[in-house]
């Protein structure tokens, strides 16, 4: 009487298993792994303020030249290059989303010039042993975020002569990175 038993629910187990294996799923044994996203730099750009389409832009110029002018300190400087540098790439963005192209790129390249203007500052503090620390990380977070806007804009950009100037910024802001790194 026990073998029958045995012998029925080792059958019904054996059935069941065979009606639910269908619906098992088993993970592939080979996987083809997609590449996974670039994750996106953690640093907000500031408020750019009036736009180079602005009337009253040319102040704002004349107002950022006279800070980096009359201010001796190299620390500051440093500080107000990159501060121009988020701004202009930051007002990059936006002219792009009014579809002003040739403004987009100039201003690009501008961001990118005050960039590297910045590295190179950062680079002459570190070699006078005056840089403080973490200031070089917060350049090169900075940098970084500037790529990852200046590829959105080569992307959405189809022009050659404008993507060749786009390439230039690119330029510029691996060379603020080399110098960058030879700061730290």
């Amino acid at each position: 009487m026990m073998n029958k038993i045995q012998i029925y629910l080792i059958a019904g187990v054996f059935l069941f298993s065979l009606y639910t294996l269908p619906y098992i799923h088993f993970p592939p044994l080979v996987t083809a792994q997609t590449p996974a996203a670039p994750t996106p730099v953690d640093y907000h750009l500031p408020y750019p303020g009036i736009l180079p389409d602005h009337p009253l832009y040319s102040l704002k110029r004349f107002r950022d030249f006279l800070l980096i002018t009359f201010n001796r300190h190299p620390l500051k400087k440093v500080e107000l290059y990159l501060l121009f540098s988020d701004k202009k790439i930051a007002m990059s963005s936006d002219l792009l989303d009014k579809r002003k192209f040739d403004l987009t790129v100039d201003t690009l390249r501008e961001s990118q010039s005050d960039l590297l203007k910045s590295a190179g500052v950062l680079l002459s503090s570190s070699q006078k042993n005056i840089l403080p620390e973490g200031l070089a990380d917060k350049v090169e977070l900075a940098a970084k975020k500037h790529q990852e806007v200046i590829k959105n804009i080569f992307t959405a950009i189809t022009d050659l002569k404008k993507r060749e100037k786009i390439n230039q910024a690119l330029q510029f802001n691996n060379q603020a990175i080399s110098l960058i790194q030879s700061a730290k």
